[in-house]
């Protein structure tokens, strides 16, 4: 029986060879098609540029000269970014810029606590493009003391800098407003400035595990907002009735003072704290 033209070019496979090279595209092809780019400060994080003006307390209703203010966000899943609320606050304009095109986009405010010093932004224009081709940053609240952290930068060109420093302690400390105080970490670590460092993300192992809230050049000693105070803000902001971080709503003072602990009746006891006043409406009145 004579064979075909096209089954004299393509001889017919016997099945001992096609196993094998079925097997060998189910391994491929799932390999090359979830392949992932990983979280890297290029293509993790975008410029925020923030036009700040001030009120006059003197006269309320004028409003000091329009400040320019620029830092770096933390790019989240959903088109998300995250920014200290000291880098927004007074501000009449915000813009996310692309780290390496330069590409910019009006930002609208999702939600921001100044207490716990931060906010999070997104493009004004729901169907803006200039964040997909960058990589969601996930969340790590594990950062304890003696850890390795990155602290993550971007040039000026858009080449990413990782600054490597260690977690010293973790502490209660203020953060923006003074009343309020919240988990800190310190770390020791020789940073460099740059021009938008600002809001500086704090990196565990690619993953999101604080922002720096300042930095002391002489000492090289770093504040950084903590994870945990992150997931806690991110998650109240969810069902998009913010509630906020809260408050006992006392104020105290130590019991030191020999005179004081005797006035207070306290002096056959170790220990204690005096009650100085209580805010209305708090969870202490209640």
């Amino acid at each position: 029986m004579s064979q075909s033209p096209i089954s004299q070019r393509f001889p017919r496979l016997s099945p001992a060879l096609m196993f094998p090279l079925v097997l060998l595209s189910l391994v491929i092809l799932p390999a090359s098609s979830g392949a992932q780019e990983k979280p890297s400060p290029e293509k993790s994080l975008v410029r925020v540029n923030a036009t700040l003006q001030s009120y006059n307390f003197l006269r309320p209703w004028e409003k000091s000269a329009p400040t320019p203010r620029r830092g770096l966000g933390a790019v989240l899943s959903g088109k998300r970014v995250l920014v200290t609320a000291e880098l927004i606050v007074n501000s009449t304009y915000i813009e996310l810029e692309h780290p390496s095109t330069g590409e910019k986009t009006p930002a609208k405010i999702l939600g921001r606590d100044y207490e716990a010093n931060l906010a999070l932004l997104g493009p004004v224009d729901e169907k803006s493009t200039i964040m997909d081709d960058l990589v969601p940053l996930e969340l790590d609240t594990s950062i304890k003391p003696k850890d390795t952290v990155e602290v993550w930068q971007i040039e000026d060109n858009g080449d990413g800098v990782t600054t490597s420093v260690d977690i010293l302690r973790a502490a209660v400390n203020q953060y923006f407003i003074d009343s309020a105080v919240f988990l800190v970490y310190q770390a020791v670590g020789s940073l460099q400035a740059r021009a938008n460092s600002f809001t500086l993300p704090v990196i565990k192992d690619g993953k999101l595990g604080g922002m720096l809230l300042s930095y002391n050049a002489k000492e090289q000693i770093s504040q950084v907002l903590a994870g945990p105070i992150i997931k806690a803000f991110l998650d109240d902001l969810k069902d998009g009735d913010y509630q906020g971080f809260p408050t006992l709503g006392i104020a105290f003072e130590q019991t030191l003072d020999d005179q004081l602990r005797r006035f207070a009746k306290i002096d056959e006891k170790d220990g204690g704290v005096f009650v100085t006043s209580v805010a209305k409406d708090s969870s202490a009145e209640k």
